[in-house]
C-alpha cells in the first residue's frame, strides 16, 4: 500500500467561492491507492481547497471505498465538504470523527487507518474530479457553485487523510446459527441456541438471516433470556437497522464493561458462563409466545369517582409472600374516571412498603420492577428505581399538586416525588405486574419474561395511592386487601425455544 505525506502551509484565507472553480492548494491527479495525507493552513473565516481525481468508481457494488477524515489539529473542531467538478455539493460533515473532527465515507467504507470505523454512509462516489473544502466550525456548504464559506475565528493547520482501495471484508467469527427452518411457518415462535463464555473477555457469537418477508406491520425480536453468567448475570450488546434477507451476527459479551467496534471487534467483560440467545419474527399477526387474554390477577378493587377529586388520599395495599425469585405477580384495577395531568385527580403505584431485604444487593427483595399494561395487553409504563432505594414507583395524573415522596426508614434513600411524571391514566381496566430486577416487559400481549439468577424471597407490598374514592366494602381508608384469599397470579404463556 502506497502512502504519500504532504505538508502545505500558506498564510491568508480563502473566502466563499461563488463563481468558477476554486483555486486548489493541493492537487492529487490521480489520487493514489492507499493512504494520502496532507495539511493546509486555514486562517480565520477561511476555507482551503484540495483537488483530487479518482479514476475508479468507489461504490459498494464494486467493493471499493474512498474515505476522507481530518486528523488535526488536536482538539480542533473541523468541517469538510466534497464538491463535484461542476460545483455541486456531494456531502459535508462536522463531527462524525473522533472528538470534533470530521469524516466522509463513500462506497463500501471499511478502510481502517485510524480507530474510527468507516461505513460508506455517504453513498457511492463515481470516478471523476472532486474538490475537498476544509474549514473550522462554523463553515457553511451551500449546494452549488462551490459555495463554501466560514465565520470561524479559529485558525491553524488542518490535517487530512484520504484513503481509497478495494474493500476486503473481515471474515465473520464462528457463530451459533439461530435460523429457524421457516420464519413465518413458525411465526412468532422463539428459536434459540447456546454458547459458552469460558473466560473474562470472551464473546459469544450467534448468526441469523433476517426474514425476507418481514413487513412494516411485522416484527423481529432478539433477546438473551435464559442466560446464566457469574458473578453477575449481566450482558451487553449493540443494535442497528435490520434489513430483510441479510445475514447478521449477534455478539453477546459478559458485562457492561464490554466494548464494540467494527468489523467483528468485540471485547467481553468479566462475567462467564452460558449464554442463551433467541430470535423470533412474524409478518403481521400476533406472536405465539404472547397471550392475548389477561393473566390471572389479584383484584385491587374497583376505584370509582364519587367524592371530590383532590380529597383525602385513599391507599389500597396488597401484601403477599414471594415463594421464588423469578416470580411474576399480576394485579388488576378499574377506574371509571380519568387521572390527567390537567386535573386534580391522581393515581400513584409503588412497592415502597416492601421490606428492606439485603441492602445494595442486586435482585434482593426490595429490588423491584413494576409495569402497567392496559386491557388490550399493551405495555403502558414500566419503572425500576423511582421508589424508595431500589423499589419502584409510577405516578399518573395531577402534576401541579405534587405529592411528596414516601418517607423512607434509614438507611434507605427517598424516591421521586409523586408528580404525574408518567402522564395521563384514562378510565379503564389495567394490569399491574411486579417482579424482581431485571425482567423483560414486551410491548404487547401481556408478555413478560421473568428475571433469572435472582435470590429474592419474602414479603412484598404493592400500594395504590389515589384521591379517587373506593367503592369496595373490603377496603377502608386506607384500604387493604389480602392477596392470600384471591386467585393466584400466573406468568403469561411463552413458547419453548427450539
Amino acid at each position: 500500500m502506497k502512502k504519500i505525506s504532504l505538508l502545505f502551509a500558506l498564510a491568508g484565507t480563502t473566502a466563499s467561492v461563488a463563481m468558477g472553480q476554486p483555486a486548489a492548494d493541493l492537487t492529487f491527479n490521480p489520487l493514489p491507492a492507499g493512504d494520502t495525507t496532507g495539511s493546509v493552513t486555514v486562517g480565520a473565516a477561511g476555507v482551503k481547497w484540495v483537488k483530487f481525481v479518482t479514476t475508479v468508481d468507489n461504490t459498494e457494488a464494486a467493493s471499493r471505498y474512498l474515505d476522507i477524515s481530518t486528523t488535526g489539529p488536536a482538539g480542533g473542531n473541523t468541517e469538510i465538504g466534497v464538491y463535484t467538478e461542476a460545483g455541486a455539493l456531494v456531502a459535508s460533515n462536522d463531527n462524525d470523527g473522533p472528538g470534533d473532527l470530521s469524516v466522509l465515507t463513500f462506497g463500501t467504507g471499511g478502510s481502517s487507518p485510524t480507530a474510527y470505523p468507516f461505513d460508506g454512509i455517504n453513498g457511492d462516489l463515481a470516478a471523476g474530479t472532486y474538490y475537498l473544502a476544509l474549514g473550522f466550525w462554523n463553515t457553511t456548504f451551500n449546494p452549488a457553485a462551490w459555495d463554501a464559506f466560514s465565520v470561524s475565528t479559529a485558525a491553524g493547520d488542518i490535517g487530512f487523510l484520504i484513503s481509497t482501495g478495494d474493500f476486503v471484508p473481515t471474515p465473520p467469527p464462528p457463530a451459533v446459527s439461530l435460523d429457524p427452518p421457516s420464519w413465518f411457518t413458525h411465526g412468532g415462535t422463539w428459536f434459540g441456541g447456546l454458547a459458552i463464555v469460558a473466560a473474562g473477555g470472551d464473546v459469544a457469537w450467534f448468526s441469523f438471516v433476517a426474514p425476507a418477508g418481514l413487513s412494516a406491520t411485522g416484527a423481529l425480536d432478539i433477546d438473551v433470556q435464559g442466560t446464566a453468567l457469574v458473578p453477575a448475570n449481566d450482558t451487553v450488546g449493540t443494535g442497528n437497522t435490520i434489513l430483510p434477507g441479510e445475514t447478521y451476527y449477534l455478539a453477546v459479551a459478559g458485562g457492561n464493561d464490554a466494548t464494540h467496534a467494527t468489523p467483528f471487534n468485540t471485547a467481553g467483560g468479566t462475567n462467564t458462563g452460558t449464554v442463551f440467545a433467541r430470535v423470533r419474527a412474524w409478518s403481521s399477526d400476533a406472536p405465539s409466545s404472547g397471550d392475548a387474554t389477561p393473566p390471572a390477577s389479584i383484584d385491587l378493587v374497583d376505584l370509582q369517582t364519587f367524592g371530590l377529586a383532590g380529597g383525602t388520599e385513599n391507599v389500597i395495599t396488597s401484601a403477599w409472600t414471594m415463594t421464588g425469585p423469578d416470580e411474576v405477580k399480576w394485579f388488576k384495577f378499574t377506574t371509571t374516571a380519568d387521572a390527567l395531568n390537567a386535573s386534580t385527580s391522581y393515581f400513584d403505584i409503588d412497592t415502597d412498603n416492601t421490606s428492606p431485604g439485603g441492602e445494595s444487593l442486586i435482585g434482593n427483595l426490595q429490588d423491584t420492577y413494576l409495569g402497567v399494561y392496559d386491557s388490550s395487553g399493551t405495555l403502558r409504563t414500566e419503572d425500576d428505581n423511582d421508589g424508595i432505594s431500589n423499589r419502584s414507583a409510577i405516578s399518573y395524573g395531577d402534576n401541579v399538586n405534587v405529592r411528596a415522596a414516601n418517607v423512607p426508614v434509614a438507611p434507605n434513600l427517598a424516591g421521586e416525588d409523586r408528580n404525574g411524571r408518567d402522564g395521563d391514566l384514562p378510565a379503564g381496566t389495567y394490569y399491574v405486574v411486579v417482579t424482581t430486577f431485571l425482567p423483560t416487559f414486551y410491548a404487547d400481549y401481556f408478555d413478560v419474561a421473568p428475571p433469572t439468577n435472582r435470590t429474592a424471597v419474602g414479603d412484598r407490598v404493592l400500594a395504590v395511592r389515589t384521591n379517587f374514592a373506593s367503592s369496595s366494602s373490603t377496603a377502608s381508608s386506607p384500604g387493604t386487601c389480602s392477596a392470600t384469599s384471591l386467585a393466584p397470579a400466573r406468568t403469561p404463556r411463552r413458547s419453548t425455544a427450539s
